[in-house]
This record gives C-alpha cells, structure tokens and sequence, in this order.
C-alpha cells in the first residue's frame, strides 16, 4: 500500500496532456513503471481492431495502430499462441460482428463508439442457427472444430474455415442455404454469409436443403445485470478480460465466478493490461511494466491502484508479455517478443483496443 499511495501523490508529475479526449500519463518510481492512457469517450472515438483484420494470427500493437491511423492503442483479450490457430482469441470479441464467444463467465467491457456510455459485466454468449425458422444449437463460433461438434465460421474468423474433411459443411450466403458440402473440409467463406461446419460424430441432427432460410442467433448471459442483455446485444464493441476488479464502486475479491483456474495468475506480480471508469465517465487504460522481480502486480494490487483514483468499475486485460500501450506511434513500456520494432523487441498481439482523438470531427 506505502507504494501505491506514492504513485497515487506522485502520478500528475508525468503527465503529457493531449488534445480531442486522449491524456498520456507516466508514473515512475524506484517500484513500478507504470502506463496511463486517460480517455473521455464523448471525445475520443474507441475501437476494436483484429491483428492483420483477421480471426487468426497475431500482429505488433505499434503496427495495428499505424495501419489504422490511431493515435494510442493497448492491447487488450486473450488468445491462443502457436499452430494453426495463433492469435484466436479465447474470450468475448465482438468488432460489430461476433468473433469469438467467451465459454466461462468472464468479465467484459463494451460499448458503441457514437455513445460515452461503457458497461462492464460478467458475461457469457451462446448461438444457434435458425433453420427455415427452427432453432439448432451449435457448439462455438469460429474457433477449431472437435470431435462431434457443430461449429459456425464466419467472416470475421478467416478466408477458409481451415477444418479436416471427416464432416459436412453447408454453405449460407444472403440468408439462403447455397450448399450442402459432403466430406468437405477448408470450405471458402463467403463474404455476405457464413459455414455451418458439422463433424461427422455430431449427435445433433441438421435436417436441411438448398434454398432454406438461415441464421445465427446470439444469447447473452449477464450475471451482475441481467436485464441489460439487450443493451449488450447492441454494442458494436465487446472485448473480455479476466478478473473483474470493481463493479459500482465494490470490490471484487473473489474471482470464481470467472472460474480461473491458476491461482498464481491472481497471485503473482505480472505485467497487467486493464480498464477502470472514473466517476466523470473518463477511462483509465493502465499498462504496469514487469522487467524484474519486484515489479508488475497482483490482481489485489491492481484493483488498489484504481480505487486510489476512485474507479467505479475496473476490468484486468490480458496481460504478461502481452502488455504493451502505444502512444503517438510509439510503444511507450518495454515488451517482450517476436519482432522487432524502434530498436525493441515487440511481442505480436490478437487485437486492441484503438483510440481516435475529436470523435465530434469524423
């Protein structure tokens, strides 16, 4: 605490104040590095960006942000690393369409870019595919599919849905059902439509022909507020995390519900990404550096550091050797990783979280 209460005195005497909503902050100390993008949404346009606009691979944060003009970015869900599914993201992601489902309930953040207002909740999704107005459940959205599975690629996933041929893959274009794809594997995804990829030990039966009417439909699970699953249904943005911090100005201490697993990742100092909203509606972008062994912090730490500044809400991001915030072009911590970029070695990312200054001028 003796630390944190020295950042809190000492975190204005860094502060590089920026124009159109975004504010970059530095706090430094014999103890911690650590990284502060301020944002006010009423004038700073936020987004969601996929590493290469792709639902697989990984791509540096200075590079996501330079390809789409933006000038600070943070990294922010958590994803697979290595073979052929690098860079999926494991976690709610949604960039105005759904990219990946979250399987546990895990906290989220969201929100539509032409609105200040930002949520934050426990959630889970689950779809299914209406056929000529009957609903099929499915087991996922565009990650691997699995023995006995019943999973949908869209778009958003990849240019193929890069599955064996030991199942059926029915083709859905325009909101028709254009194919019906025996023994088929790594079908082509149409821009304007999705696959329904079945595994031949699916125990769900799809009874369908050429011509009929298909969808997909999403469900929302809200267990802090459930009756704003309709608002959610509405964000353009949604991204998950792990290890929700504070929720209307409470504290968050026991982190099962979320079901993780690994003790030391609440336990453990790591380099953190994460989220907290300020009472003014402002957000707090925070990346704490870890380049030795008593820096980074603690799940309990992090969500001291927000109170210290009177967050009502906060959210842990993935973090680690991901962690990395970029400010004017450049990546403001130290990083370690696979590319090398400003003389520093950058580790590649699934996506970030990208922030437009003067959104009133787009």
């Amino acid at each position: 605490m003796r630390q944190l209460l020295f950042i809190a005195l000492c975190c204005c005497l860094n502060c590089a104040f920026g124009e159109g909503g975004l504010n970059y902050w530095k706090i430094e100390n014999s103890y911690q590095r650590i990284y502060v993008l301020e944002v006010n949404p009423k004038l700073c346009r936020m987004e969601i960006a996929r590493a290469s606009d792709n639902g697989i691979g990984r791509e540096s944060l200075v590079s996501i942000a330079k390809r789409k003009g933006a000038k600070g970015a943070v990294n922010a869900g958590f994803y697979h690393e290595g073979g052929l599914m690098d860079g999926l993201s494991k976690g709610a992601l949604k960039t105005r369409e759904w990219v990946s489902l979250p399987r546990k309930a895990r906290g989220a953040i969201g929100w539509n870019p032409l609105s200040s207002s930002i949520h934050f909740d426990l959630l889970t999704v689950s779809a299914e595919v209406v056929i000529d107005r009957t609903p099929y459940p499915i087991s996922g959205l565009n990650r691997n599919r699995k023995t006995g599975e019943a999973i949908v690629f869209t778009p958003s996933f990849h240019k193929t849905t890069l599955t064996n041929p030991a199942g059926t893959e029915i083709l859905v274009e325009g909101g028709k059902i254009r194919e019906i794809l025996l023994g088929k594997g790594s079908t082509n995804i149409p821009e304007n439509g999705w696959i329904l990829s079945i595994d031949k030990h699916c125990k769900e039966h799809f009874p369908v022909e050429k011509g009929e009417s298909a969808e997909i439909a999403f469900s929302l699970d809200l267990k802090l507020r459930p009756e704003d699953a309709s608002l959610w249904s509405s964000f353009d943005y949604i991204v998950g995390g792990a290890g929700l911090l504070i929720y209307e100005g409470e504290i968050i201490s026991d982190h099962s519900i979320e079901n993780i697993t690994i003790e030391s990742f609440i336990t453990t100092p790591h380099a953190r990404s994460a989220v907290g909203l300020l009472p003014n509606g402002h957000l707090l972008f925070v990346l704490v550096e870890k380049t030795g062994p008593f820096d980074g912090m603690h799940l309990d730490a992090l969500t001291q550091f927000f109170t210290l500044f009177g967050c009502t809400h906060a959210l842990n991001l993935c973090g680690g050797e991901s962690a990395s915030l970029v400010y004017e072009g450049e990546v403001k911590n130290s990083t370690f990783g696979e590319e090398k970029e400003q003389g520093a070695w950058i580790r590649r990312v699934s996506d970030a979280i990208l922030f437009f200054p003067e959104k009133s001028k787009l």
